[in-house]
């Protein structure tokens, strides 16, 4: 299961299969990594809810939590509260003038009709 915000939706929900969402949107997205049930779809939550997962793993797996390249935290046998999106925001450095979608066209559409 795979969480992020707008920011990683660009990296880690597209390559899952889920939904990139507009840098002006605060929310976070909920992508099902190679899900079981082929109806599995992503869902987007307004920032403000509050987001409780649960493993479902036989006594003798373990459950580990990875967060955008921290070393994995075990997890096992408990629930994992995401409360809520952070007010905190990313600064990022604008090389080019150029709207977000414009800069997503470029590297992202136009690379993948290249393959």
């Amino acid at each position: 299961l795979l969480i992020a915000t707008p920011t990683g939706s660009t990296a880690y929900s597209l390559s899952a299969g889920g939904p990139v969402l507009d840098p002006a949107v605060a929310g976070m997205v909920v992508t099902p990594v190679c899900p079981h049930a082929s109806p599995s779809r992503s869902l987007v939550f307004a920032p403000h809810h509050r987001l409780t997962v649960t493993a479902k793993t036989p006594p003798d797996a373990r459950t580990l939590l990875c967060v955008d390249g921290e070393p994995p935290l075990d997890v096992t046998g408990g629930a994992l509260q995401i409360t809520r999106a952070t007010n905190r925001t990313v600064r990022l450095i604008r090389l080019k003038d150029e709207p977000f979608y414009v800069t997503y066209q470029r590297k992202i559409l136009d690379r993948s009709q290249m393959i």
